[in-house]
């Protein structure tokens, strides 16, 4: 059982997931842009919450999608919710599932109903573009929306996102190869927009972090696009350091036509993203040595054992957001109870800067509607992943 708390000052003022149940941690602990409207200033106001009481709380999932994909996240988040709904303390919640099938249409309707239906916060949905169809309405009811999308321009106003970012991951990853003695490094991203992100992101890392950016280099998602752009890369290739900010298939023929143009281990320190943290990674060999960032590995493995148990099987990685979103919500429902206030759910409360602490490490909301979240830095090996530097266990040890 949890029972650390980030907010030490104000013991009132939990920030953290108070009571996860039976979730025994053993420690101290895609989304797509473009729609037709942003979400902007909240609007309308808050109505009065009585945290003594049950509080509506909707869950917008992609259920009810011809997608069997979709339908399969969809199950994952509702069962991780719930699991998160039971092991609250101090809290109750009134939980109601609304299926969008991943589409935006379908989810505005599904955000219009959940507040006819009284909800005060919503969490979900999982897609950017829904996403950005149900801020305006929510905003307009005074409802926050906490999203597990991670596209950074759907955020901010009313809309907060669950979902780890390119921002930080290139934060975590950047600052710790300086901290190793890396002063200068490249990129070498997909012509995609989320490439681009991961481009942005990690320029602003390297800025950050004193490290100079000698190379930034697109390439198309072809084999014959990414083979001839690695020979171009290779050519001129003089950094210690080369941020790969690919996934999947796609990373694996990166690195190995790379590899084969002479940009390999040996010499270059391949950087990763959060889109390593698979499988496939470790069947590259080219990628051995690498590093990236993921969420700590045994805080999702605790989770995940116990999702098991209660479902028979395993969680899909993106079902931690829908247990945090929830635990997160009855944490400051259960401080609201404390001490009377009547807006759990306001601008200061999700914001907190001592943020949370959820099943993949301490997590916070940012003004801007983006999340922090503390990661651990990995080491590809032949025996699979390494933890090289541990999640940071506070934000006082956040890379800025």
């Amino acid at each position: 059982m949890l029972e650390a708390r980030i907010r030490q000052s104000r013991p009132t003022r939990r920030r953290v997931l108070h009571a996860m149940g039976g979730l025994a941690l053993g420690l101290t602990l895609a989304a797509c842009g473009g729609g037709p409207e942003r979400p902007g200033p909240i609007t309308g106001p808050s109505a009065p919450v009585d945290a003594s009481a049950p509080v509506r709380v909707a869950l917008l999932v992609p259920l009810g999608s011809a997608d069997p994909k979709r339908a399969a996240l969809g199950r994952s988040l509702v069962n991780a919710a719930r699991l998160a709904q039971s092991d609250l303390k101090g809290a109750r919640i009134d939980l109601k599932v609304y299926p969008t099938a991943g589409d935006p249409r379908r989810a505005a309707v599904a955000a219009t109903r959940a507040i006819q239906d009284g909800a005060r916060i919503i969490v979900g949905p999982l897609f950017g573009v829904a996403a950005e169809a149900v801020g305006p309405i929510a905003a307009r009811a005074g409802v926050k929306v906490l999203t597990f999308s991670t596209t950074p321009a759907v955020a901010g106003g009313n809309v907060f996102l669950l979902g780890q970012t390119a921002d930080t991951e290139a934060r975590r990853i950047v600052s710790y190869a300086a901290s190793r003695g890396i002063t200068a490094l490249a990129i070498f991203y997909p012509r995609t927009p989320s490439g681009k992100v991961a481009e942005i992101a990690v320029r602003d890392a390297a800025r950050r972090s004193g490290v100079t950016v000698v190379t930034a280099m697109d390439y198309p998602r072809s084999v014959e696009g990414i083979q001839q752009r690695s020979a171009e890369y290779a050519a001129i290739h003089s950094a210690p350091a080369l941020v790969l900010p690919e996934g999947g298939q796609g990373l694996k023929s990166v690195a190995a036509f790379l590899a084969h143009s002479g940009v390999d281990a040996k010499s270059t320190r391949f950087l990763g993203l959060g889109q390593w943290n698979s499988p496939l990674t470790r069947t590259e060999s080219a990628l051995q040595g690498g590093w990236f960032v993921a969420p700590d590995p045994a805080l999702f493995a605790a989770f995940a054992s116990r999702y098991r148990a209660a479902y028979g099987t395993s969680p899909k990685p993106i079902a931690s957001l829908a247990y945090d979103g929830i635990a997160a919500v009855g944490a400051m429902i259960r401080d609201a109870r404390r001490s009377g206030e009547t807006d759990p759910f306001s601008i200061s409360n999700i914001t907190d800067p001592h943020g949370f602490a959820g099943v993949n490490g301490i997590f916070r909301f940012r003004r801007d509607g983006l999340i922090d979240r503390a990661l651990a830095v990995m080491e590809v090996g032949p025996e699979g992943f390494q933890v090289i530097s541990p999640a940071p266990r506070s934000f006082a040890a956040f890379a800025s």
